[in-house]
């Protein structure tokens, strides 16, 4: 299972999976019911983001093309610091309007998906196809328990905590096995999750 890993490992893996949770859960709400709803609206800060993983990969690459060890970094540019940038984001956004502040979580976490996801196509030696699939199988049940019983789960939260916590962490564990970042795992268990409407 890959699972003896060092404290800062199960901080990158672990805790960092949590957290993409969260913001995908919010995400997910903007996307359902918020300011990205529209598609007008969601494509700018995902063009943004785009941009942010594109330029600077070419601008990395055109300042080292001539030395081929150095070449073979280009995609450490593309990432952003995403824990620093909501981090700013909690510490500032009451005074900000909620469309920027969506607009800014959304460059930032789009942002880092596709650098994670570049590092998981370009850096990963071997992906083990079959982990990865019973991770994907994993999460299509938890999101399909998380729909189809969302009112129960609604009156009754901790029951979410004894039925989809299990199924999420062995989400967690296959995609890590799989060789790809265990984060991608929280991403698509937060984006499961159905978003109700409050009247």
């Amino acid at each position: 299972w890959h699972l003896q890993l060092s404290l800062g490992a199960w901080a990158a893996d672990g805790l960092l999976a949590i957290f993409f949770f969260l913001v995908g859960l919010e995400l997910k709400r903007e996307f359902v019911a918020g300011d990205l709803r529209n598609i007008r609206t969601a494509i700018v800060p995902i063009a943004a983001a785009a941009g942010g993983v594109l330029v600077p990969a070419l601008i990395y690459t055109a300042i080292v093309r001539g030395d081929a060890d150095l070449v073979h970094g280009w995609a450490i540019p593309t990432a952003t610091d995403i824990a620093f940038a909501v981090a700013v984001l909690a510490i500032i956004g009451s005074r900000l309007p909620s469309a920027l502040r969506i607009f800014l979580l959304t460059l930032a976490v789009v942002d880092d998906l596709m650098a994670i996801g570049i590092i998981a196509i370009f850096y990963t030696d071997e992906i083990s196809w079959l982990q990865l699939g019973l991770s994907v199988l994993t999460i299509v049940i938890y999101g399909f328990i998380a729909q189809r019983y969302r009112q129960f789960f609604g009156r009754k939260p901790f029951a979410a905590w004894v039925i989809l916590l299990p199924i999420g962490v062995v989400a967690w564990t296959f995609m890590h096995a799989s060789g790809i970042h265990a984060t991608i795992a929280g991403v698509l268990l937060g984006f499961t999750i159905p978003v109700l409407h409050r009247k």
